[in-house]
């Protein structure tokens, strides 16, 4: 959707709301007849109702991070935050920090005071990361932004990329030690709150992630907490992919087949991929430029396949012409 499309849906109101994604979050938002207090304050809105003749905007995001958070035990109050990125997203994860009370919070981007080339002189300290950009995104899963090994007091990470699930950035973290946390429950949780707001119970929608909630903003009915997490595991489940490795004439294929017919995935046979790519089957290359030039193939093929979700993977027999 361009912003002009944006703008004659908002003008149309055919439906009775919408999600709006990145990058229009903060075209919406001045788009909007009323706004809520956490799109008033981050001028971004990823939740559009129409009623009353009017557009309202909701940024719920701010809620999922929160939520993203708190299911994984990494608290920032009174912590040292750095954020990369100044979009919809960051805007909606620096309202949340402060509703968390972290102590500092610093912005990261490229022409911003603290950037990537003085950011470890300058935020060096920070004890939480949080990645708002796409860096590291489904198809380009092998992207990096940060040396996490030079921030001395590093506590945690999170990314609010879900695509896939455990980025580059967060297997990095976890190499570290450090707590993580993905994109994913966020998705969720400020789609809960979108679907409150869709349903009509604003009062529902407002108790979540209120600051001025007594229980504080991290408080979750335990009714609204149970149907996030079934999501949270129905998509996770969605997302993994099924690899078969094993031994030659040890059914591979055939259970692959049968595994991606049961659950409705996409089969994948490298084998066949590879042939289809290269022009070439695995053995005819291991007979001719060898196994080096297979090794780079191979390499590549796995490139194109692994990082993506929700599939079947056949492993197929090239291992075994591989170790002759």
């Amino acid at each position: 959707m361009s912003p002009k499309s944006l703008k004659r849906s908002l003008r149309a109101a055919f439906f009775k709301g919408f999600n709006v994604t990145i990058p229009y979050k903060k075209n919406a938002c001045a788009m909007c007849d009323e706004l809520d207090d956490a799109s008033k304050t981050t001028g971004s809105v990823n939740t559009i109702l129409f009623e009353d003749g009017k557009v309202k905007g909701w940024n719920t995001d701010y809620f999922g991070f929160i939520y993203m958070l708190t299911r994984k035990g990494i608290s920032v109050t009174g912590k040292k935050v750095l954020v990369l990125g100044t979009g919809g997203a960051a805007s909606a994860v620096f309202y949340a920090l402060k509703t968390l009370g972290a102590a500092e919070t610093y912005a990261c981007d490229l022409e911003t005071e603290i950037n990537y080339s003085n950011v470890y002189e300058k935020a060096g300290d920070a004890q939480v990361i949080v990645n708002c950009t796409p860096v590291g995104m489904f198809p380009k899963v092998d992207n990096s932004l940060l040396d996490l090994a030079k921030f001395a007091s590093l506590e945690a990470c999170a990314d609010v990329v879900y695509n896939p699930s455990r980025t580059k950035f967060l297997q990095e973290a976890e190499e570290l030690g450090l707590k993580t946390c993905g994109g994913l429950a966020m998705l969720v949780a400020q789609a809960y709150k979108s679907s409150r707001v869709f349903a009509g119970d604003i009062a529902g929608a407002e108790q979540l992630g209120n600051p001025d909630s007594a229980e504080g903003a991290a408080y979750v009915p335990s009714e609204a907490a149970e149907k996030i997490e079934k999501v949270i595991k129905i998509l996770e489940n969605r997302m993994r992919n099924i690899t078969i490795i094993g031994m030659p004439g040890s059914g591979k294929s055939l259970l692959a087949r049968n595994i991606a017919k049961v659950t409705g995935r996409t089969l994948v046979d490298l084998d066949i991929a590879f042939a289809e790519k290269f022009g070439q089957t695995p053995a005819e290359v291991l007979n001719g430029p060898g196994e080096d030039a297979f090794r780079e193939m191979e390499c590549e093929i796995a490139a194109e396949f692994l990082p993506q979700s929700g599939l079947v993977i056949s492993c197929g027999r090239r291992y075994r012409h591989a170790r002759r």
